[in-house]
């Protein structure tokens, strides 16, 4: 039994009860008591993360100015630096509910995981609940990172604007494509060509501070792999430092790999179409960010955003049970110009 079913439904902060029992309990801070399920890009670390006051990001995008100046006469005419470049866009932050109602047939007749004579509670039930939903919650915090790294915001079907941040910025989507039936060309050589020198020459005054990953489907992964070239290169590697023989990634569900001071990470969660790879640089600050909006609730509106509210909700007389979740999350890209995309030919 998870800490959660141990916390007390009325111990908790309980924000409004009334004669007839009407009950809210906000669960919001007790959110970490459930097991965070880390997904590829929050292991990573990719994104920081800004909480606002306002369902409206403003975001500003600054590129610094790094320059070579020359001697002067002591006494005489001085340098002087220029400013950064900056730009400031404004981008609707989309609201993503997410609630359950709990009824008589969800408790009755069941018994608790593990517990032959132990019948289901209501608490047990809500425990669950919760947990199930913190799950959904971490899924749809990938799913908007991916799509950040693609270039885009997520809305999911639903109501809201997808941005592009390609045309947000006014850029162009750098591309490596690689025809993995072409023997003679080593792929690698087309995402140093492609990729690498472009990233580097982009990213200008951080240049030298990061290293290059590259998000890629499963079926991009294996043409890596199983090229021919890529295999040739490391025939020679005895058994034990051979990364083709070993299993990739190690311990890791995804499979990994380093090689041409490139790391490969495979995306399994099928965010990433399996025909395709994202390259880009790990370690330039704020390249990524989530941005949060308070709570679609007045008492909350213009206070500053929480990553997720949870709260239960009771009304014994109407034999309502609730569940209730949000987050207002937007997914941002701030320097898109330095991710590149690869799609292969298989």
């Amino acid at each position: 039994m998870s800490d959660l079913q141990n916390i007390d439904l009325q111990k908790a902060t309980a924000r409004n009860v009334d004669g007839n029992g009407f009950t809210i309990v906000d669960y919001s801070k007790h959110i970490e008591l459930i097991p965070r399920v880390n997904k590829l890009t929050s292991q990573l670390g990719l994104f920081s993360k800004v909480f606002q006051n306002s369902d409206i990001a403003e975001v500003e995008r600054v590129q610094e100015i790094v320059e070579l100046f020359q001697a002067r006469a002591r006494g005489g005419e001085r340098n002087f630096v220029g400013s950064e470049n900056a730009e400031l866009r404004h981008f609707k932050v989309p609201f993503f509910p997410l609630d359950r109602n709990i009824t008589a047939q969800d408790i009755q007749n069941f018994r608790q995981y593990g517990e032959a004579n132990a019948p289901k509670t209501l608490g047990v039930e809500v425990a669950k609940v919760m947990r199930r939903i913190r799950n959904s919650h971490d899924q749809l915090v990938e799913k908007v990172s991916m799509e950040a790294i693609q270039g885009r915001s997520y809305i999911g079907g639903g109501v809201g604007t997808v941005y592009n941040y390609y045309t947000s910025w006014g850029l162009t989507q750098k591309t490596a494509d690689i025809d993995f039936t072409d023997t003679a060309v080593d792929p690698r050589s087309i995402i140093e060509s492609g990729a690498r020198k472009h990233i580097q020459d982009e990213a200008q005054d951080q240049a030298g501070s990061y290293k290059l990953v590259a998000i890629v489907g499963s079926t991009w992964f294996d043409g890596l792999k199983n090229h021919t070239l890529v295999k040739d290169a490391y025939n020679f590697y005895s058994s034990d430092k051979e990364p083709l023989r070993r299993r990739l990634g190690e311990d890791s569900i995804n499979r990994v790999w380093t090689t041409d001071n490139v790391t490969y990470i495979e995306d399994i969660s099928g965010y990433v179409a399996a025909t395709e790879a994202y390259i880009f640089p790990m370690g330039i600050p704020d390249m990524f960010e989530l941005h949060y909006a308070p709570k679609d609730d007045v008492a909350e509106a213009n206070q500053t955003a929480k990553e997720l509210y949870l709260e239960y909700k009771e009304a014994p007389f109407f034999r309502q049970y609730k569940v209730e979740s949000e987050t207002s999350i937007l997914g941002v890209n701030k320097r898109p110009e330095l991710v590149v995309k690869s799609t292969g030919t298989f």
